[in-house]
Formats: C-alpha cells, sequence, structure tokens
C-alpha cells in the first residue's frame, strides 16, 4: 500500500492523495502477508488484491475495495515459536520449538491467489537444524526454541533461540551447521538488519528478554563466516542506570553505525547509536 501511494504521488503529483482520499477512489495495490496463531503447527499464507469498486455514489455501504484469500496453509510437525519473510515476498522462514528452521520458497510461476494460479504455490526447500542423527535431551531441545528470525541477504538469515544464542545460517549451504554465537542469558526476543555497504558482509541487532541489545557485524568468504564482531549497545537512563530495552527499530543506512530507535520497560521511547568498528 505504501509503494501504490507512493507511485501515485511520484506520477500525478503531491496533491493527488488528498484527491483520491475525498473521492473515495481505489488506489491500485497488492499485497500479501503470514500470520500464525500461538502454541499452532500452521502458517497461513493470506494475498489482498484490489477489485473493481462501485461507482462513487451517496451509498455509505462496504466500497469493496480490496479482497483477501488465503492462498496456502504451510504445515509443520510443531509448535511454531517465530516467522519471518523477505522483503521480496518469496521466502518464508518458519522457526519451531524443537530449534528447527523451515525455508518455503514462493513459485515464480504463481502469479495471484485471486487469478490463474498453481494449486500450492508455496514449496519447502529445506529444514535446517542444529542437531546430529542422535537422540538429544527433551530440556536441550526446548533450549534451542527459536524465538526470532531475521533475514539478512537472499540467502542468508539468523535466527534467535530461548538459551540467548544467535545461529548464523546459509541458505544455499544445507550440509553445514550455522555459526553460533552467545548474546545473552536470556531468549532472544528480536533480530534487526543493519544496513551494510560493505561487500561480503552483514549486520544486524539482537534484543534479549533482558533487555540486552547488541549488534554484530558478519564477514563471508564463499559463504562461510570469516569474521565475527559483537558491539554492546548502550541504553543507559540519565542517572546511569541501564534500561530494560522491550523493543528496538533499526533506522539509517551508514554501515559505520547501528542506529536504533528503542523503546523500554518505563514506557519510553529514544535514539540510540553505536559505532560498528
Amino acid at each position: 500500500m505504501v509503494k501504490a501511494m507512493a507511485r501515485k504521488t511520484s506520477l500525478e503529483g503531491p496533491t493527488s492523495m488528498q484527491q483520491a482520499a475525498f473521492e473515495r477512489a481505489i488506489i491500485q495495490c497488492s499485497g500479501a502477508f503470514a500470520t500464525s496463531s500461538k502454541n499452532g503447527k500452521t502458517v497461513k499464507v493470506w494475498e489482498m488484491s484490489v477489485v473493481d469498486g462501485k461507482t462513487n455514489d451517496d451509498s455509505m455501504t462496504n466500497d469493496n475495495v480490496s479482497k483477501v484469500c488465503l492462498a496456502q496453509e504451510l504445515q509443520h510437525d510443531a509448535v511454531i515459536e517465530a516467522v519471518e519473510a523477505a522483503e521480496d515476498g518469496c521466502s518464508i522462514i518458519v522457526g519451531d520449538v524443537m530449534g528447527d528452521v523451515f525455508l518455503w520458497n514462493k513459485s515464480k510461476s504463481y502469479l495471484s491467489a485471486l487469478g490463474v494460479t498453481k494449486s500450492k504455490p508455496w514449496t519447502l526447500i529445506h529444514k535446517f537444524t542444529w542437531r546430529d542423527d542422535i537422540r538429544v535431551h527433551t530440556g536441550e531441545t526446548f533450549q534451542h526454541s527459536i524465538t526470532s528470525l531475521c533475514f539478512l541477504g537472499e540467502s542468508k538469515f539468523v535466527s534467535g533461540t530461548k538459551e540467548g544464542m544467535v545461529q548464523i545460517w546459509d541458505g544455499n549451504n544445507t550440509k553445514d551447521k550455522p555459526q553460533t554465537v552467545r548474546v545473552a542469558e536470556q531468549p532472544v526476543s528480536r533480530i534487526q538488519k543493519l544496513a551494510m555497504n560493505e561487500a561480503n558482509a552483514e549486520g544486524f541487532s539482537v534484543c534479549s528478554d533482558g533487555g540486552r541489545v547488541v549488534a554484530l557485524t558478519v564477514k563471508f568468504e564463499g559463504g562461510d563466516v570469516i569474521e565475527l564482531d559483537a558491539f554492546p549497545v548502550s541504553c543507559t537512563n540519565e542517572d546511569g542506570k541501564s534500561r530494560v530495552i522491550t523493543t528496538m527499530k533499526a533506522i539509517g543506512n551508514d554501515s559505520r553505525i547501528a542506529a536504533l530507535i528503542v523503546g523500554d520497560n518505563n514506557g519510553t521511547v529514544h535514539l540510540s547509536h553505536t559505532k560498528l568498528v
């Protein structure tokens, strides 16, 4: 929707959006989103598309400007804890309570849930797991439960676990185990990608349930991690006491600085900058 509004503004001028709102006009747009329920084992992928609206009249009934359809249900064997979609909308990663991550891709030949389509547009590409082919104690399994996910690029992604670990995966390498680093003693609650302009390098920030925030930079060579650096993000009150961070959002495009908007348990929102050097 935001892209459709920006496109309309650039093509028709800055007053086009106000005029469209006044005339209750339809802005041509489409989108997709994924949902999962607590303790559920299914991810539902939905698609939204504009349908023909009514002509403008004095009726106050629903304008039917869009239609939402269930494109597919992605079934899993264990309870789902985290879901993340790629920016291009063609990949979804799903993390479960057993510590496994599932990569789903959308078929390139799939058009829309509202047009001529395949019956199942989404395909399971691979199951990524930290376990070898050995039995693992149940308590250890649940400590590896996936609590957060984040795409880093076209093929790489990061997962956070209940025990405070971060796992860096390569979607093109399904044989090797992930590069793992501990960032906290509590579950990793959120991961945000940072702007990185350097080739073969990625950055992301991690927030744990305990309120600790860490920014990490990763350098790759041939798909392998060759360098991993961590930078604690300072979040303190005016009296010097540490804040308990509950949420965060990465902003900016300077690869030398981790710029974050963070919110704490006192209801305060502030801006934090950490140098990545």
